[in-house]
């Protein structure tokens, strides 16, 4: 199995629907990836329903049911679970292009993530955009091949990329976070990736922009404060466990990161 595509899904609307229907419309061989879909949360009528729309495609899916929470912990299950040589991470409410997989499959090896340009797409409107991942790619395209602390932007987020799984090895997501697990996971593999492979544009992920995820909710001051302060902590032991493999440098700017986040509008 070349691809594993891991789906972390909570109470799944139609909007998975067009989610599933962008891993049928893949031009890379059905034959050559695999989708496992991990339910974190409620049973019924969610497994259900996913089963149906699962079952109506030609994928190889598997479909995993957990009643512990949190996104964390189902891309978790994925991993322990997943047969592909490389990863690949998609959250259920966005899509890919039909050359996704393709594209990023290309360019990637076994040392070498290969990274796909991210765009927006607003729910109300219909209308598809730009975010700061999309401009960082536009910046970097040019050159094909980027640096880990060039293409530090891309690390901070677990989409929109190939992870081989020689570089992710038996590490996972912490799953004591509730915002930022994503970036930290990446910077936890960041000790074996030295460079940046980005593909062509035509291969996109696209992120649902939906008031209602996760990722749009307020937080309150102190909630923020106290998640900047748990994370700058963490990264400091994460240096200090193997202070000759990390980048100082690139996980300092993860900590910046992180504050400027605590203040920003995000939240």
């Amino acid at each position: 199995m070349k691809i594993s595509v891991i789906i972390p899904t909570y109470r799944p609307g139609e909007y998975m629907r067009e989610c599933i229907e962008s891993l049928v419309g893949q031009t890379l061989s059905h034959a050559d990836f695999e989708v496992l879909v991990v339910l974190n949360g409620c049973r019924e009528p969610f497994y259900e329903q996913l089963s149906q729309w699962l079952g109506q495609t030609d994928l190889q899916w598997r479909l995993i049911q957990t009643d512990q929470p949190g996104v964390s912990h189902a891309r978790n299950m994925g991993l322990d679970q997943a047969r592909g040589r490389y990863i690949t991470f998609l959250d259920d409410d966005d899509f890919f292009s039909p050359s996704y997989l393709d594209g990023l499959l290309e360019c990637v090896d076994e040392s070498t993530p290969s990274v796909a340009m991210i765009r927006t797409y607003e729910e109300t409107t219909g209308r598809y955009g730009e975010d700061y991942l999309t401009y960082a790619y536009h910046r970097r395209a040019p050159l094909g091949e980027v640096s880990l602390m060039k293409g530090r932007t891309f690390m901070s987020t677990c989409c929109g990329k190939l992870l081989p799984r020689e570089i992710i090895g038996e590490r996972r997501f912490p799953e004591q976070f509730r915002l930022d697990e994503d970036s930290f996971f990446m910077s936890m593999i960041s000790d074996r990736v030295k460079r940046l492979r980005l593909v062509p544009s035509d291969a996109f992920y696209c992120r649902r922009l939906r008031e209602s995820s996760a990722s749009r909710t307020r937080r309150g001051i102190r909630e923020r404060m106290c998640h900047a302060v748990s994370l700058t902590w963490h990264y400091a032991r994460l240096y200090m466990s193997h202070p000759l493999r990390y980048s100082a440098a690139f996980l300092s700017l993860r900590v910046a990161a992180a504050w400027y986040l605590a203040f920003s509008p995000r939240y």
